[in-house]
């Protein structure tokens, strides 16, 4: 199953391999037991309802909820089928043929005739520039807002819109390389983080790709470098550790010297998460010391925009993450903390860091046995979430969810996991 969302590329819903292969899903898939898929879908991935009736196809949001809540079910083939295409679940198990994506040969083909349709497309439409602006400021004018608007919306909304727009930018530049072509693979990258962030992994990565192809060809390896380095967080948040740490490992082979101070801190991050992921304690902590030292360097050179975000909070975030992976919670709690606190004076409305920033601490203090502060940490994150739209984050908090369940006889635990449920149906419904 490894290269099935590899297959799946530019299907809207693809569940993850690690919620595909889970026991859970394996009996919902064997009983045709659709009330339980569908919740799965929901809670493992943060889809919402009006995403998942999207992906299914000729369902309502409305359709959806009532499945989930058992009002009604679905009996016929056809209807499955597009369930089993909807969320990327292979045909057998639902006792279903064999679905036309499953098959690497008609995967090809349809990508070979939608090139070659594209291709001879004449009246694909391309961007305008901003009045007053070439289409490489234009750009970096877009890069700037969406860079913003991520802090505080979160990807889930703002994916779309943005690769709808460098898929079009892709023929403007075709037809005039000489104005564009930059920014054009710093906006994939934007787009690919995006898409990230709303656990669309096929799209991202095919927008992470396209910006390391631009980094190549412009000659800008700082571009390509950060590119690699956003393809190994998503590899890690998949759980492929081994590739995660390889791409990272590319990442910081770039011409280093070439480089500015924060895309090298910003590198050095994603290594350590990396080796974090894969328990190396002793070259997380190497790399996190780098990080400092290449941060401790920066404001002496004009920096890439595609590094704004890394500054003093995302370092101590990255640390708290790479400490708390490591199971060093005392050290992960006073970087969190920090961070948090850096966050309340400097950038209060980044709420998506927030919520990320807060399910971790919560997650430190479970681990500590502190059960009330854990819930009430989560409970601050939950709250905040309702104004972001991230399926990444909602993913942590749904494993925060998960992880109380042994402790369902203490009030706290029960309360938010409640609150949790209860969050979740709203969102979905809205």
């Amino acid at each position: 199953m490894h290269d099935r969302e590899t297959r799946r590329s530019g299907y809207p819903l693809t569940i993850p391999d690690t919620l595909l292969r889970s026991e859970a899903m394996r009996r919902a898939c064997a009983a045709r037991d659709f009330q339980e898929i569908f919740r799965l879908v929901n809670r493992r991935t943060g889809s919402s309802y009006a995403a998942m009736a999207a992906a299914v196809g000729r369902m309502t949001t409305s359709r959806v909820s009532d499945i989930i809540r058992g009002v009604r079910g679905i009996r016929g083939q056809q209807v499955m089928e597009r369930v089993a295409d909807g969320f990327g679940i292979p045909g057998h198990m639902l006792g279903l043929p064999e679905r036309p994506w499953e098959s690497r040969k008609n995967t090809d083909d349809g990508q070979v005739a939608a090139w070659a349709a594209a291709a001879s497309d004449l009246s694909m439409p391309g961007v305008s520039a901003f009045e007053g602006m070439t289409l490489q400021q234009s750009g970096e004018h877009l890069l700037k807002m969406f860079l913003h608007l991520d802090d505080e919306l979160g990807g889930d909304s703002l994916f779309l819109p943005l690769t709808r727009y460098v898929a079009r930018m892709a023929e403007s530049v075709r037809r005039n390389p000489g104005d564009g072509l930059s920014v054009f693979g710093q906006l994939n990258q934007m787009a690919g983080w995006l898409a990230l962030d709303a656990n669309s992994h096929p799209t991202a990565r095919k927008h992470f790709m396209e910006a390391v192809r631009v980094g190549k060809e412009e000659d800008d390896p700082g571009l390509m470098a950060s590119a690699l380095a956003y393809m190994s967080l998503q590899e890690m948040y998949r759980g492929r550790l081994s590739p995660a740490l390889s791409l990272a490992l590319e990442a910081n082979e770039a011409e280093y010297s070439n480089l500015t101070p924060l895309t090298r801190t910003m590198l050095k991050t994603r290594l350590a998460r990396a080796y974090a992921a894969m328990g190396e304690e002793g070259p997380c902590l190497e790399a996190l010391e780098a990080a400092r030292e290449e941060f401790d360097r920066g404001g002496s050179l004009k920096e890439p925009c595609y590094v704004s975000y890394v500054d003093a909070v995302e370092v101590s975030a990255q640390e708290g993450a790479c400490f708390l992976e490591l199971g060093l919670t005392r050290r992960a709690v006073a970087a969190l903390t920090s961070a948090l606190g850096m966050l309340s004076v400097h950038a209060p409305d980044r709420l998506r860091d927030r919520v990320h920033y807060l399910s971790r601490l919560a997650k430190c203090y479970l681990l500590d046995g502190e059960v009330e502060e854990s819930c009430r940490t989560a409970g601050r994150a939950l709250d905040l979430s309702r104004a972001i739209g991230s399926a990444r984050v909602a993913e942590r908090l749904g494993e925060f969810e998960a992880l109380l369940r042994p402790y369902g006889n203490i009030p706290s635990a029960a309360d938010f996991r409640e609150k949790y449920r209860m969050s979740m149906q709203g969102v979905a419904a809205g």
